[in-house]
């Protein structure tokens, strides 16, 4: 009897052990205009993201962005007189800075864009250059905020040459 119950407790042990679950999928057939409404049902009820609307820029985001605009613009400007001296005609440089001289409203903000611009992108490069290669965002701040003080005080002094 002993030995009878010892094979029962030992095959329902290997029996509970090595039992694998039956699982039945339902698969039911719908319509392809019944599968587009749960898509479109599903889409409505997911949460639109807020995208970067929501988020504040750190400041070093903002320095790099305006390093990158302030290249861009130092670039044209060369590009764009490199352009001109290419023409065959003398003295089309000195004319068009002349006529643009002539109307301050398009000579004094486009003095203080270029000049900003120049100074900015050439003091930011210039401290990029000198930095470490593990830089933290706290020193990237303070290169930002020194750039962006030391270059508005040359566009001030630019605007009165």
């Amino acid at each position: 009897m002993l030995k009878r119950f010892a094979q029962r407790h030992v095959t329902r042990r290997l029996t509970a052990a090595c039992a694998v679950p039956q699982f039945r999928n339902k698969v039911t057939a719908i319509s392809p205009k019944e599968l587009r409404d749960r898509k479109a049902e599903a889409k409505i009820a997911r949460p639109l993201s807020p995208h970067v609307t929501i988020y504040a820029f750190p400041f070093a985001a903002l320095a790099s962005i305006t390093h990158r605009v302030t290249g861009c613009v130092v670039a044209g400007g060369f590009v764009g007189m490199g352009i001109l001296g290419l023409c065959p005609m003398t003295g089309l440089i000195p004319s068009i800075i002349c006529a643009v001289k002539g109307v301050p409203a398009v000579y004094l903000p486009l003095k203080a864009l270029t000049g900003f611009s120049f100074c900015f992108h050439s003091i930011k490069s210039l401290f990029i250059l000198n930095v470490k290669s593990n830089v933290a965002v706290a020193d990237m701040n303070k290169i930002g905020q020194v750039a962006l003080g030391a270059s508005a005080l040359l566009t001030v002094g630019v605007m009165f040459v």
